[in-house]
């Protein structure tokens, strides 16, 4: 495991997990510079997965939640795979974090609201504002 190799380096106190508040929708086969791939709010992946029919699957070894699509542009099937965090991906992160006492966690980009990621972390931990 990855942070198995990090914290031979590393001391836990100094690791910081970080946690993406998007998810991506690759189109398939993937190919550098020639596949496109976009930005998706954990609604929005809920949302096209539910527009395309899709069934939301779970992958235990990343701990997170994807579905697969296609769609006919201009003729052709383009097959697409969408990844993307839940609370069941939030929860396996902050339990990562507490087994392997760890600093903590950034968030990537606070900016985009991820309701299940606030309702996990404030189902687990007292949050205290600090003014500097």
């Amino acid at each position: 495991m990855f942070i198995n190799y990090v914290l031979g380096y590393i001391p836990p106190g100094k690791v910081i997990a970080g946690m993406a508040t998007i998810g991506y929708d690759w189109e398939l086969p993937f190919s550098a510079g020639l596949s496109n791939v976009y930005p998706l709010t954990l609604d929005r992946a809920l949302d096209l997965a539910r527009n395309v029919g899709a069934t939301i699957q779970f992958d235990n070894i990343s701990q997170t939640p994807y579905f697969l699509y296609s769609i006919n542009t201009s003729g052709s099937q383009i097959e697409h795979i969408v990844w993307f965090i839940d609370a069941r991906s939030i929860n396996a992160l902050l339990d990562l974090v507490n087994e392997y006492k760890l600093l903590g966690i950034g968030i990537w980009n606070i900016t985009i609201y991820n309701t299940q990621l606030w309702l996990v972390i404030y189902s687990q931990y007292e949050i205290e504002k600090v003014l500097f």
